[in-house]
């Protein structure tokens, strides 16, 4: 190759190798800077982001709640506790609107409690300032001055009913409802109370009210209560219908039903019997109940239900004295052995200190109602650090209610004892226990449980 050729030759190669720099140094220079604007896109995503949670935050209002206008201690505790918002004195909403909204529901509440205190010139406002932090909400409540009774009439659709009339003329005394009283929600209903039951212990359970209608003075702050009640037809007990469970007679349950057929219905003789039945401890439940509709002869019958509940039960329990020991109890006890609502209960305790067997028997409303006959038989031993202890002992009790779940007991007792002392001398000792015990109970009542 001449001189030219190769210098020919050196010129293309070195257009070819200017050209490959010149295509690399390009792309380098698109990537750059297509990452320079992803990396542009990625930053200014975040602010976006960021601005939406802020925003989302910012939306949610933080607010605390006071009262206003109510100077009565009493008045305002009633408003306080009837009031989730007040109550709460604090919370968060999402929006205006919803605080708004969770402000009127509360003000209807405030106007329930006030009404049923006899306020019944109530005014409602509420204040929200935007501008503290948190969000200020005031309830402004004036309620007034109170309503008391001022006339309490009371009429009946049957003019020729007697017990109605007997009503009328002892209406305060019945009702309890007084002039000048405070018109309260709980005096008046109460008291229309009283005379349903008047009523339904009189023959008469299907009296229901024809008229009522409340009128209030503004100027005198005083209502007038105008209630006309329909007595119906006067009922008489007709057939009673037993439906009991297994294992008690009727013959049981019918000794002790307290009303007879052809008598004027009375609702205490009904309640007295659920109270006869249940204190008998032979029944988990008892319910009676009447003809839902006033039957055209005026017999309303009477279906009573019972069921015994567990025939057969087993207890057991374990227990730890420090001087005395460990010591464990099993007892069985099985209802209506006999068909009469008796009981009948055995077990014993053993343990380091105590060794017994116990058996037992009640029979309830034995002679007379509400008096039960408890005979207990117990033999075993008993060990403590200085004697020993063998007896046997029986015991025949009546047991009756005196006051509420106070029961009173009186009979005969028998008992034999066997003392041997087990110290090698006479000795004295004594002791500085905390006693702690844990007792989880179920029972209806504490003096004759009839479940749990």
């Amino acid at each position: 190759m001449n001189r030219a050729g190769k210098q020919n030759f050196l010129r293309h190669i070195l257009c070819v190798l200017l050209t490959v720099l010149l295509c690399s140094v390009g792309s380098y220079s698109d990537a750059q800077q297509r990452g320079s604007r992803e990396r542009s896109n990625h930053s200014s995503s975040q602010p976006s982001q960021m601005s939406s949670q802020t925003a989302s935050q910012s939306n949610k209002i933080f607010y605390k709640v006071m009262l206003s206008g109510v100077g009565n201690f009493t008045l305002r505790s009633e408003i306080m506790n009837a009031s989730h918002l007040l109550f709460e004195g604090s919370g968060v909403a999402s929006s205006i609107a919803e605080l708004k909204d969770l402000i009127i529901k509360e003000l209807r509440k405030v106007l329930k409690v006030l009404t049923d205190q006899g306020y019944y010139d109530v005014s409602l406002d509420y204040d929200i300032d935007l501008k503290s932090r948190p969000v200020t909400v005031n309830l402004i409540v004036k309620p007034g001055n109170p309503y008391v009774i001022g006339e309490f009439i009371l009429k009946s659709t049957d003019n020729s009913n007697k017990i109605m009339e007997q009503i009328k003329t002892d209406l305060v005394v019945m009702t309890g409802i007084r002039k000048g009283e405070m018109a309260t929600e709980k005096v008046i209903e109460q008291g229309i109370k009283k005379i349903f039951i008047k009523l339904a212990n009189t023959g008469y359970p299907f009296a229901k009210i024809a008229s009522k209608k409340a009128t209030i003075d503004r100027v005198s702050h005083d209502m007038t209560i105008a209630l006309i009640i329909n007595p119906g037809k006067k009922m008489v007990f007709g057939k009673t219908l037993i439906s009991k469970g297994p294992g008690v007679s009727e013959d049981f349950i019918k000794n002790r039903i307290k009303w007879k057929a052809g008598e004027v219905y009375d609702q205490r003789l009904v309640l007295q019997t659920v109270e006869a039945l249940n204190n008998t401890g032979a029944f988990a439940f008892v319910k009676i109940i009447h003809d839902p509709k006033p039957p055209p002869d005026g017999k309303l019958n009477i279906l009573l239900e019972t069921d015994p509940g567990e025939m057969n039960t087993v207890r057991y329990a374990g227990s730890y004295d420090l001087i005395l020991g460990p010591e464990g109890s099993l007892f069985w006890k099985g209802k209506n052995i006999f068909g009469k609502g008796d009981s009948l209960e055995t077990g014993g305790y053993l343990g380091e200190s105590r060794k017994a067997f116990i058996l037992r028997h009640l029979i309830p409303d034995f002679l007379w109602m509400n008096t039960d006959l408890d005979t207990q038989f117990q033999v075993g031993q008993t060990n403590f650090p200085a004697f020993r202890k063998t007896s046997i002992a029986l015991s025949s009790l009546f047991r009756t209610p005196i006051y509420r779940d106070v029961i009173g007991q009186a009979g005969l007792a028998f008992s034999i004892s066997d003392v041997s002392r087990t110290a090698e001398k006479d000795f004295s000792y004594g002791m500085i226990y905390m006693p702690m015990s844990l007792q989880i109970d179920h029972t209806n009542n504490p003096a004759k449980p009839t479940e749990g």
